[in-house]
């Protein structure tokens, strides 16, 4: 099988045996509805120049709240869709770390066994982290956080978003302030960006 075959056949796996049969696609990651207002999210990046000739896949997982991200769609130009807070697999399992999954193009039988090994993976670490993170509590402590599920650049949009869906509408505008303090001398674009997303936001 050539690598392209052997992503196919991964892809379609994961597909037909872990994502929701209701799911949205888009390219290769995957948004379904969890409870209201919070969507699952599946992302499947791959590897294909390894130098072992294997087809790498880092899976990202994540959360989308449909009202946050709403609110980027009319303030910003971040492109959606995205997660609101993801993680790569990896740092999910035991081992705590980035790890890419190598498939081999052997046999067919080979392939579908660490296949379903993956696949294992995504029910017993990705399902549960989904589910345990579908609410506005749980995101919220993450955009604050800033830890392996957000970063800054992400954060300094969604956080005051998710405080205006809160209905903290005083803590949104604070926070947008401090930012905007902190990027007063910055002329480069994404400073630029976010001036606009600001004043748009505080406007809401």
């Amino acid at each position: 099988m050539s690598k392209r075959q052997t992503l196919k056949k991964i892809v379609s796996t994961i597909e037909r045996e872990f994502v929701p049969k209701d799911a949205l696609k888009y390219k290769r990651s995957y948004l379904w509805q969890v409870t209201k207002g919070f969507s699952g999210w599946l992302g499947l990046n791959t590897i294909l120049g390894r130098r072992d000739g294997t087809v790498g896949l880092n899976p990202i997982v994540g959360i989308v709240s449909e009202e946050i991200e709403a609110i980027l769609r009319s303030t910003s130009d971040w492109p959606q869709p995205t997660p609101t807070i993801s993680i790569a697999l990896g740092y999910l399992l035991p081992e705590n770390r980035y790890i890419e999954w190598a498939f081999a193009a052997q046999s067919i039988s080979a392939l579908e066994v660490e296949i379903e090994k993956l696949i294992a993976d995504l029910r017993q670490y990705a399902v549960p982290y989904i589910e345990s993170n579908a609410s506005l509590p749980a995101i919220l402590g993450n955009l604050e956080q800033i830890n392996r599920m957000t970063y800054k650049e992400s954060a300094v949009y969604r956080l005051p978003a998710a405080y205006l869906v809160q209905g903290n509408a005083e803590r949104a505008r604070r926070y947008i302030e401090s930012e905007l303090a902190a990027i007063h001398t910055r002329t480069d674009k994404a400073a630029s960006d976010y001036r606009s997303f600001a004043a748009k936001l505080l406007n809401c």
